[in-house]
């Protein structure tokens, strides 16, 4: 079956992911993102499949999709928005103790929170995640990445106090 915003098919190859163009975000007149998809944006209320997943206590599937719908507003470029949906993602698969996950959300999280200028708190969450999966080589890797933005943020700390 197919429903809005998106839904996983069979294909030849597996599982592919389909948008239904409906609820692709749209530039209105004055070059800001319409509203269309606030409502699916919003981690306790959006989604058709979100809300089947929380009625079905499948913890797992809504962390899938709030990182799934996360990731398609950071490509459309409403970051706010995919922060609210990975944090909420990125929660539940900490309280998992999701590995898999959490390999797969960090990053996107840590790249959406440092497009608004959030370097600190993406370091935080690296450093959250390395708790529950200490040798995973991707989250290590965006740590990694993220450390010339500690040096920077520690001189800027030095100087205000000088």
């Amino acid at each position: 079956f197919r429903t809005t915003p998106w839904s996983w098919s069979s294909a030849k190859g597996g599982a592919r992911k389909s948008i239904n163009q409906n609820s692709v975000p749209s530039k209105n007149k004055s070059g800001k993102s319409s509203n269309n998809l606030h409502e699916c944006a919003n981690p306790q209320t959006g989604g058709a499949e979100n809300r089947l997943l929380v009625t079905l206590n499948d913890e797992r599937g809504q962390a899938m999709v709030l990182t799934s719908w996360g990731q398609t507003l950071l490509e459309h470029n409403m970051p706010e928005e995919a922060i609210k949906n990975l944090k909420a993602g990125f929660a539940i698969d900490s309280r998992l103790k999701n590995k898999r996950g959490l390999e797969i959300v960090t990053p996107i999280l840590c790249r959406a929170l440092q497009k608004t200028g959030k370097e600190n708190e993406a370091i935080q969450i690296c450093d959250q995640a390395l708790e529950i999966a200490p040798g995973n080589k991707q989250i290590l890797r965006v740590r990694r990445e993220l450390e010339p933005h500690i040096s920077n943020l520690v001189q800027k700390d030095l100087l205000k106090i000088i």
